[in-house]
């Protein structure tokens, strides 16, 4: 599988303390432990997802049940959905140090269009130099 096709996953507490770490998983892999995470109904867990090489990273965490919500990574190299119905989610796109510095939020089924529109006007770029 190349390169473009794997994720970087951190699950941290509220103050940024790593929970879970996997690197250079695949989608599947990143969905499972998504789901099988305890999420509570607070905002005390986060989760981050990079996409390998790239400047992109979403966020996850628990906001309310929503049916069919999904988020994800899409554009010409890779399509990354997630059927989530207990969380809400951040994308963001990275600078060099990997501080957001552009966000958007979804919260609910049938805003993934955001993201599509989100990523057409910040196409991806590779990280690094």
């Amino acid at each position: 599988m190349p390169a473009k096709d794997f994720y970087d996953l951190y699950i941290t507490d509220q103050e940024r303390k790593i929970i879970i770490e996997e690197r250079s998983i695949d989608v599947h892999t990143a969905e499972r432990i998504i789901r099988d995470y305890p999420w509570l109904n607070n905002l005390q867990s986060h989760a981050q997802c990079w996409k390998s090489d790239t400047k992109f990273s979403f966020s996850i965490y628990y906001m309310q049940s929503t049916k069919k919500f999904q988020v994800g990574f899409s554009d010409q190299a890779s399509r990354f959905k997630l059927a989530l119905p207990y969380v809400g989610a951040s994308y963001g796109l990275l600078n060099e140090v990997d501080e957001v510095i552009e966000s958007l939020n979804l919260f609910f089924d049938g805003e993934f269009e955001k993201l599509e529109e989100f990523l057409a006007k910040y196409p991806p770029e590779q990280k690094g130099d």
